[in-house]
């Protein structure tokens, strides 16, 4: 049949894809490339999904084996919520989540072993298979899809988080759209195979494979054209030569910033401060861009993580939470501070507070 045909053919190329994909971040070593690592995580598991479809090419041994495909996709959106995660507070945000997944990838495991048994022609003591195991299973994981994507589109559509840029905000935007596109097809499949409709099943699966192969290769045509997936960006370097007129205007902006104390306002934007002093944004971003090597929220962070550590070590503010200050600074929320502060400061701001009453400096990894 033409549709089993066209289904292997998807299953090799979106596997074969996919390993492509997360060895290239694997082996990147870009700004990003912690968080790549949790992405190639989520493609890796991707790609074991996928080898149901290529079932009829392997050897009479193996297909049994692939029962134990659910289990691991029970790590597909911990992967992908670390990977949002790491892009905006760092990787020690997502261990829970990751520890979640390995607990629930185990507890499938041990529910499917007695049916990959039998599939393998071993009596595995029971009295036979409902489908209830393979059932419960797969609700389980897609109310976990869905949970996820739900923590996740609280991230990515959040007001409240500067660490993400907004170039890295519009491509995790695009990233979810398109998983609970691709998510909710498989469960509209899942549900037609439940109810019987095995025409209905059949074309859904299709379009599944269809959309399988055409995010893959789009993804593999960003990297191969644009040099790697959408990340935090590395300091932008300057890719002009610096008049003194730049100079200039960059000595009138950082003074007006000083001045006025506008980092002090969690609602700073890049058009906000363009008003400020009198130019375009776009002659703001650029001058920023060219002459600090920053973006825009790093500019702006710069200033923000100094008023906090100044007032960390201040003996007038000893009596001030971390929290207190970080809203004094500009920030506005928690989270976020905590980030900003350990990528520009490099240690976290319970550790500077310590340092100023003698308790010595933490590692990074503490948080306030």
């Amino acid at each position: 049949m033409w549709i089993d045909l066209f289904l292997t053919a998807v299953g090799m190329l979106t596997v074969t894809l996919s390993v492509i994909l997360a060895t290239t971040l694997l082996l990147a070593r870009g700004p990003a490339h912690t968080a790549d690592r949790f992405l190639a995580g989520f493609l890796l598991v991707s790609a074991v999904d996928l080898l149901g479809w290529t079932a009829p090419l392997m050897p009479s041994a193996i297909p049994p084996l692939l029962v134990f495909r659910l289990p691991l996709a029970f790590l597909q959106m911990p992967f992908l919520l670390a990977y949002v995660l790491t892009l905006s507070l760092g990787p020690s945000r997502c261990r829970f989540h990751l520890w979640a997944g390995m607990v629930l990838m185990v507890v499938s495991a041990l529910s499917l072993t007695p049916r990959a048994l039998a599939m393998a022609g071993i009596d595995p003591g029971t009295s036979g298979f409902e489908g209830i195991d393979l059932l419960w299973n797969e609700a389980a994981l897609h109310l976990q899809f869905y949970i996820y994507a739900g923590l996740i589109g609280l991230k990515v559509f959040s007001r409240v988080s500067p660490i993400i840029e907004p170039g890295v905000r519009r491509w995790l935007r695009v990233l979810l759209f398109v998983s609970l596109l691709a998510h909710t097809l498989v469960l509209t499949t899942t549900v037609a195979a439940a109810a019987g409709a095995r025409h209905v099943y059949a074309v859904l699966n299709v379009a599944v494979g269809a959309n399988a192969a055409a995010v893959l290769v789009s993804l593999l045509m960003l990297i191969l054209l644009k040099g790697g997936l959408a990340g935090p960006a590395a300091p932008v370097r300057p890719l002009r030569t610096r008049t003194a007129s730049d100079q200039s205007e960059m000595v009138r902006i950082r003074e007006i910033m000083t001045r006025l104390q506008l980092h002090r306002d969690p609602q700073l934007s890049l058009k906000a401060l363009a008003r400020r002093v009198g130019l375009s944004a776009r002659a703001v971003s650029r001058l920023i861009n060219d002459v600090e090597g920053l973006h825009f929220f790093d500019f702006v962070n710069e200033y923000r993580t100094q008023r906090a550590a100044d007032l960390l070590t201040d003996p007038a503010w000893a009596d001030r939470s971390v929290l207190e200050i970080a809203y004094e600074a500009g920030f506005n929320s928690k989270s976020s501070f905590n980030a900003a502060f350990r990528k520009h400061r490099g240690v976290t701001p319970s550790s500077v507070r310590r340092a100023a009453t003698g308790g010595g400096v933490l590692p990074a990894t503490d948080f306030a």
